[in-house]
């Protein structure tokens, strides 16, 4: 995968839960609890995303699944 921002080479790899699932939630939520997006799942069998990592600009990009 291209970097959006540099357009160089991506590196392929996994971010993977430790203890608790992994959520997203807004900036304007004060607690993580009853809301979100919830990015991993011991329960469902995805402990870990697949994301992408870019050297040169220190990001990270990943794709949900619907």
């Amino acid at each position: 995968m291209k970097c959006p921002y540099c357009n160089k080479n991506m590196k392929p790899g996994k971010i993977w839960q430790d203890r608790y699932a992994l959520k997203w939630v807004p900036s304007e939520r004060r607690f993580p609890f009853g809301g979100g997006i919830r990015l991993t799942s011991i329960i469902e069998d995805r402990p870990f995303i697949e994301a992408y990592y870019c050297d040169n600009c220190k990001i990270l990009i990943s794709k949900l699944k619907e």
